[in-house]
């Protein structure tokens, strides 16, 4: 992926986040707690692997040799 794909979905994935995370606040609000709860917490969860997964480097963009990689022995 490109970066500034990566950028808009960060953003894209931020906005939705909020959303949601007011939504999950309004409903416990309503009925009667202060705090998002466990929602919340899971809420957040899933925005951090979701972000992760995002930037996450391919290994396809590794162009050096590493002389570590096993496969390499199988061909020396």
């Amino acid at each position: 992926m490109e970066k500034t794909t990566k950028i808009i979905v960060t953003i894209v994935a931020i906005v939705i986040f909020f959303i949601v995370f007011g939504l999950i606040n309004a409903g416990r609000q309503s009925q009667g707690f202060h705090t998002p709860g466990i929602l919340g917490v899971v809420a957040m969860c899933v925005l951090i692997a979701a972000l992760r997964a995002v930037w996450k480097s391919d290994k396809k963009d590794n162009d050096k040799n590493d002389d570590n990689d096993s496969s390499s022995i199988l061909q020396k």
